[in-house]
């Protein structure tokens, strides 16, 4: 992984924030910053065309799947889906086809079997002429959270179907549940 060093250099002419121009702001963020958010973000980053072939992948996104990014780049995003879970693919990038930005959880398959459940948050990718060309997105594994969730939904079942009542305070006695 690059390791990026910056020299600050002590000027006199150095303007506070609220002096700068806009154009001089931008420029502060320029390709290397946001290469290095990419690259650093503890969240998985994918790019991909309109097909779902994988176009770039950062190491944390390869990490949730098992792989390293090179093993990653140029296979389609159904590789690794879920059996169930093609339409959903197809349904989301649909959407993207037409500039349409969704959030949608999908079950993938890890490199040595194992599912995952991640949050997909996917924009429209475009080209210069502001044509739809694929997708950027940002992914989170879920799997503990959905887990959690099944067990909660579990022990509401139990509690509901339980022939004895069930009352939960708070503790200066404020009734929570019945």
């Amino acid at each position: 992984m690059p390791v990026y060093i910056y020299r600050i250099q002590k000027s006199r002419d150095v303007k506070m924030p609220s002096e700068r121009t806009e154009d001089e702001t931008n420029s502060m963020m320029d390709e290397g910053h946001f290469r290095e958010l990419i690259i650093q973000l503890p969240e998985g980053v994918v790019v991909t065309d309109l097909d779902e072939n994988l176009i770039f992948v950062n190491k944390e996104f390869a990490n949730m799947l098992g792989y390293e990014p090179s093993e990653l780049i140029g296979k389609n995003l159904s590789e690794f889906v879920a059996e169930g879970e093609a339409e959903t693919v197809r349904t989301e990038t649909s959407k993207r086809s037409i500039g349409v930005s969704s959030v949608y959880d999908l079950r993938m398959i890890r490199k040595d079997g194992g599912k995952i459940v991640v949050k997909i948050s996917g924009v429209p990718r475009r080209d210069d002429q502001d044509n739809v060309i694929g997708t950027t997105a940002v992914v989170s594994d879920v799997t503990i959270e959905k887990e959690r969730e099944l067990e909660l939904l579990k022990l509401y079942g139990a509690i509901e179907a339980s022939p004895t009542s069930v009352v939960i305070t708070d503790s200066e006695g404020s009734i929570e549940y019945v």
